[in-house]
C-alpha cells in the first residue's frame, strides 16, 4: 500500500517540476528594490559568458570586430565598502588564463555614477589621463542606456588602467594594451534594454560587463561581453565546498529545544518563522547534505544584535529583504533575527556589523516543506545558488510529496554524503544544497 502511495505521489508532482522550471525562466524584469552597496566581496567571484551585443555604431572601425569576448573572467577586487576598489592584474582572470602586469581595474564608488554620467567628485583616485577616458568612454547612449536601468547605489563603473595586461597559460598568451569601460551590478533581474533600435537582454544576478573602444575618440565598435557570477572567487584564497550551515548550528525544534543541525532527524517540525503558531514551524523532509566531519570554509555574518549566521558563500540568506548568497552579505545589511522563543509577531531587523572568513567542521542542510530555516536565530533559505531554487524546488518535489503523503524520506539519504552525493553532477545544484 505504502509503495503504491508513493508512485501515485510521483506522478503527481510530474508537472510540478514543469511548471518550477517555467517559472525560474520567466523571471520578472525589473530591478531589486532593495539598495545595497557594492563592495569587494559582493562582486568578486567567477563570471561566465552570458551573451555578446554586438552594436551597430557607425563610427570607428566595423561594430563587432576586434578580439572576441573571453568565455570567463574571475577575479578578487579589494577595498572598503562605500569607497573605490580595485582589482590587481594578478587576482585577475581571462578566459583561464592569469593575468598580470603594472595595472590594475579601479571601479568607483557607488555615487560616482549620477543620470549615467561620471561624477568628477568621486575620481580623485583616477590619474587625469583616466578620468579623462573613462568620461569619454561614459558619454555613449549605448552605456547609458545600460547604467539607466540600474541603481546607481547597486552599480560600480570602472575600467582598466593605462598599463599593458598579459595573460597566459602554459604557451597561451594574450596581450591586452587598451582602455576597457567595465561595469558592475548586483541584484538585477532579467530586463531588456532597448538601444539605438536594438535589443540588449540583461540577465539576472550580478552582472560583468566590459566595453571596448575600438575607434576613434573611444567609441564603441567592438562587441559588449556580458557576464553572470555563478560563485564566489576560489582561485584567490577563497572555497566554496558546498552550499550548508556548519554541524554545529543550531536550530529550534517545536518542543522548544535548540539542538544542532547535525542531531536533527528527518521529521523534526524547526522554527522557519516567529511566532508559536502553525506557521511558524515545518519538518524537515530530507538532508541534502549531512556531513558532521571535514574542515570547509565558510561565510560568518554577526549582527548587532548579537546572532551570528555562518552559511557556505553560495548559500542563500535573507539580506535587507533580498534573497542573496552569504558571499555577498556587506556590513550595513540587515538580517532578520528570530532568536529561540519568540514570541508572536516579533522579529527584530539586526545591521550585520562584522564579516569574515571562518573554517569550520562539518557541512549540514536541512530542506524543509516550508523552504526556509532559522539558523542560530536568523532566518536563512535552504537553498543555493548553483541552480535557481524554482528549479531546485520542481526537482525535489516528488521527494516532498512523498514525506506529505507517507511520512517517509523518499531520497532515502543518498544526498546525505553517501555515493550519489559524490555523482553531485548529476543534480546539479540540488545534491550540493
Amino acid at each position: 500500500m505504502e509503495f503504491r502511495r508513493l508512485v501515485a505521489a510521483l506522478v503527481a508532482t510530474a508537472g510540478v517540476i514543469a511548471s518550477a522550471a517555467t517559472l525560474a525562466v520567466a523571471t520578472p524584469s525589473g530591478l531589486n528594490a532593495t539598495t545595497r552597496r557594492l563592495h569587494a566581496d559582493a562582486i568578486s567571484g567567477r563570471y561566465i559568458l552570458e551573451t555578446t551585443f554586438e552594436p551597430r555604431i557607425n563610427v570607428g572601425a566595423n561594430p563587432g570586430s576586434g578580439e572576441p569576448c573571453p568565455r570567463s573572467t574571475e577575479f578578487r577586487a579589494q577595498g572598503v565598502p562605500g569607497g573605490d576598489l580595485t582589482v590587481p592584474f594578478n587576482q585577475l582572470s581571462e578566459g583561464g588564463l592569469n593575468c598580470d602586469g603594472r595595472g590594475r581595474i579601479i571601479l568607483l564608488g557607488p555615487r560616482a555614477l549620477v543620470a549615467g554620467t561620471i561624477n568628477p567628485a568621486f575620481t580623485q583616485s583616477l590619474e587625469i589621463d583616466e578620468r579623462q577616458v573613462l568620461e569619454q568612454l561614459n558619454n555613449n547612449e549605448l552605456v547609458q542606456a545600460v547604467t539607466a536601468n540600474l541603481d546607481a547605489e547597486n552599480v560600480r563603473v570602472g575600467l582598466y588602467t593605462d598599463s599593458t595586461r598579459t595573460c597566459q597559460s602554459g604557451n597561451q598568451q594574450r596581450v591586452v594594451a587598451t582602455f576597457t569601460l567595465v561595469v558592475a551590478a548586483r541584484d538585477v533581474r532579467s530586463r531588456t534594454v532597448g538601444i539605438l533600435g536594438q535589443t540588449l537582454n540583461l540577465p539576472s544576478g550580478t552582472l560583468w560587463l566590459t566595453f571596448k573602444p575600438g575607434g576613434a575618440a573611444g567609441l564603441f565598435a567592438q562587441n559588449v561581453c556580458i557576464y553572470r557570477r555563478v560563485d564566489v572567487a576560489r582561485r584567490f584564497g577563497q572555497q566554496d565546498d558546498g552550499v550548508c550551515f556548519p554541524a554545529d548550528a543550531t536550530v529550534e525544534r517545536r518542543d522548544g529545544a535548540v539542538v544542532r543541525l547535525v542531531d536533527v532527524a528527518v521529521g523534526d517540525e524547526v522554527r522557519v518563522a516567529p511566532g508559536s503558531g502553525p506557521a511558524a514551524w515545518s519538518p524537515v523532509y530530507m538532508f541534502t547534505h549531512k556531513l558532521p566531519g571535514g574542515a570547509h570554509t565558510f561565510v560568518e555574518m554577526t549582527t548587532a544584535a548579537g546572532a551570528v549566521l555562518t552559511a557556505t558563500p553560495s548559500h542563500l540568506v535573507y539580506a535587507s529583504g533580498a534573497q542573496v548568497p552569504a558571499g555577498s552579505v556587506a556590513v550595513g545589511d540587515a538580517l532578520e533575527v528570530i532568536p529561540p522563543g519568540t514570541p508572536a509577531g516579533e522579529a527584530v531587523s539586526s545591521r550585520v556589523v562584522a564579516v569574515r572568513h571562518v573554517v569550520r567542521a562539518g557541512l549540514v542542510n536541512p530542506q524543509t516543506l516550508h523552504g526556509d530555516v532559522v539558523v542560530n536565530g536568523v532566518r536563512a533559505s535552504t537553498w543555493t545558488t548553483a541552480v535557481e531554487p524554482a528549479v531546485a524546488s520542481g526537482l525535489l518535489a516528488p521527494v516532498r510529496a512523498a514525506f506529505r503523503l507517507a511520512g517517509v524520506d523518499a531520497s532515502r539519504g543518498v544526498l546525505e554524503g553517501g555515493w550519489l552525493h559524490r555523482l553531485a553532477w548529476l543534480l546539479p545544484g540540488v545534491a550540493s544544497g
